[in-house]
C-alpha cells in the first residue's frame, strides 16, 4: 500500500482537468460506457471536434473524419498525429504510429480483454476507474491491454513498457557509469521531491528508484517513528497523511521523507528516513543549551506575568466533535491567542510552554510560602524576646520588695 501512495505521492482518487479524457483517449472500444467522458467512434475511443484544443492532448491532436474498417464518421473527430511510436508516447505507452495517426495494435487473435483493447488474457486483469495523477497514465503492455489499476509516468524514448514495476513503468537502459555491473539494480524515471537525490553506490551506479538526502548510502532507509504528541492524547486523525497498512518501523523504504499514518495514541508518523529523525538536532524537544540561542532567565517580575496570566485563564469543559463520547477539560485557545501555552501555527495548547507558567506560578508561591515562613520565625522570636524580658523584669520587682 505504501508503495502505491509513494509512487502516486497520492492514495485512492485523483482529479486533474482532463486526465480522465486523456487516460481513454485512443483505447479501443465496444461502447461508450469503456471511454470514460469520451465516444466509442469506430471502435476507438475519442470524441468530435473542431479545432484540436477541445481534444484531450492539443499538442499533437488534429480534427479529421474517423475511419476504422468499414466504419466511417463523418464528423471529424480527435486524432493523435505522429511520426514515429515516440511521439504516441505523449499520449499513452503501447501506441503506435501508423499512416502519421496514432492508434493502439490490433488485439491478438483471441484476444478481445477488456475495453476493446490487447490480447489473450486482458479480461482477467483486474479493472479500476479512479483517475491518474496529473502527468500520469495507465500503462499498457506488450499485448496492448491497459492496466487501468496503475498509474504512471509515460516512459522517456528507447524504455521498455512493463506494466507492474515501481512507479514508473518503464525499464530505460542500464547506466554506463561505474565498474560494477548496474544491470541488476531497478531503475525508475522517479522524480525527487526537491531537497533529495538518487544515491550512487562504490560502483557508480545510480539507484534510480531511491530518494535520498545528499551523501546518504542506497538501501539505507528504513522506516521511523516521529516524535508525535509531547503528551499522549488518544490518535487524532492527520488528513494529510495516508493511512498504513502493513507497514511498520523499520521497514526499508526508498524515498526520504514520504510516509504514513499508523494511527497511533500519541499521533506518531512513520516517515522514510536514513537515521532516526527524534535523535536529530531539531527533531522531538530537547532541553540542552546546546540546542538553544537567546537564553533569559525569567525575572520576579516576569514569573509573575506568567502567574497572572495562568489565573486568569477561564477553564470549561467540552467535547470533540470527532469523539464526543469523551468530556474533556482545559481552556479554549480562542481565548488566549497571545499566550506562550498556544501553539497557533497548529491551532493546539504548547503544553512545555503551559507547564512552564504553572511552574511560574509554583516558583512564586514558593518564594511567599518561604517569606511567611520567615516572618513566622521572626514573629515568634520577638514573642519568646517578650516573655523573657517580662520575665526578667518580674523577678527584678519582686527583689526590690
Amino acid at each position: 500500500m505504501l508503495a502505491l501512495c509513494l509512487s502516486m505521492l497520492a492514495c485512492g482518487k485523483a482529479q486533474s482537468n482532463g486526465t480522465d479524457s486523456a487516460t481513454h483517449w485512443l483505447l479501443r472500444c465496444n461502447s461508450d460506457a469503456e471511454c470514460g467522458p469520451l465516444e466509442c467512434l469506430c471502435g476507438v475511443c475519442t470524441t468530435e471536434c473542431i479545432e484540436p484544443a477541445s481534444c484531450p492532448n492539443s499538442t499533437i491532436a488534429r480534427c479529421e473524419p474517423a475511419s476504422e474498417g468499414s466504419c466511417s464518421n463523418a464528423a471529424p473527430v480527435c486524432s493523435a498525429e505522429c511520426q514515429t511510436d515516440a511521439d504516441c508516447s505523449m499520449v499513452r505507452t503501447g501506441l503506435i504510429c501508423v499512416d502519421s495517426r496514432c492508434s493502439t495494435p490490433e488485439a491478438a487473435p483471441g484476444g478481445g480483454g477488456t475495453g476493446g483493447s490487447g490480447g489473450d488474457g486482458c479480461g482477467a486483469l483486474p479493472q479500476c476507474e479512479f483517475l491518474c495523477p496529473e502527468g500520469t497514465i495507465n500503462p499498457v503492455d506488450a499485448n496492448g491491454c491497459t492496466h487501468t489499476c496503475e498509474c504512471v509516468a509515460p516512459p522517456e524514448p528507447n524504455c521498455v513498457n512493463e506494466p507492474g514495476l515501481p512507479r514508473d513503468g518503464c525499464v530505460p537502459p542500464a547506466p554506463d557509469s561505474g565498474s560494477g555491473d548496474c544491470s541488476r539494480i531497478p531503475a525508475c524515471q522517479l522524480p525527487c521531491p526537491e531537497g533529495t537525490v538518487n544515491p550512487i553506490d562504490e560502483n557508480g551506479c545510480t539507484h534510480s528508484c531511491e530518494c535520498v538526502n545528499p551523501g546518504t548510502t542506497p538501501g539505507t532507509s528504513s522506516l521511523f517513528f516521529t516524535c508525535g504528541d509531547p503528551v499522549c492524547r488518544g490518535y487524532t486523525p492527520n488528513g494529510s497523511t495516508p493511512l498504513c497498512s502493513t507497514e511498520q518501523a523499520g521497514d526499508p523504504c526508498q524515498v526520504e521523507g514520504m510516509g504514513c499514518d499508523p494511527q497511533d495514541e500519541c499521533n506518531r508518523l512513520l516517515t522514510c528516513a536514513s537515521s532516526d529523525p527524534q535523535l536529530r538536532p531539531g527533531g522531538c524537544p530537547i532541553s540542552r543549551k546546546r540546542y538553544k540561542d537567546h537564553i533569559h532567565y525569567l525575572t520576579d517580575a516576569e514569573l509573575t506575568r506568567y502567574r497572572d496570566e495562568l489565573l486568569q485563564m477561564r477553564l470549561a469543559t467540552w467535547k470533540y466533535k470527532h469523539d464526543p463520547s469523551k468530556q474533556r477539560l482545559g481552556f479554549m485557545i480562542d481565548d488566549n491567542e497571545q499566550s506562550a501555552a498556544v501553539d497557533p501555527l497548529r491551532d493546539m495548547v504548547d503544553l512545555y510552554g503551559y507547564t512552564s507558567m504553572a511552574v511560574a506560578s509554583l516558583q512564586l508561591q514558593a518564594q511567599e510560602i518561604a517569606a511567611l515562613r520567615r516572618e513566622i520565625a521572626e514573629l515568634r522570636g520577638e514573642r519568646s524576646r517578650t516573655k523573657v524580658t517580662h520575665a526578667v523584669n518580674g523577678k527584678s520587682k519582686r527583689g526590690e520588695h
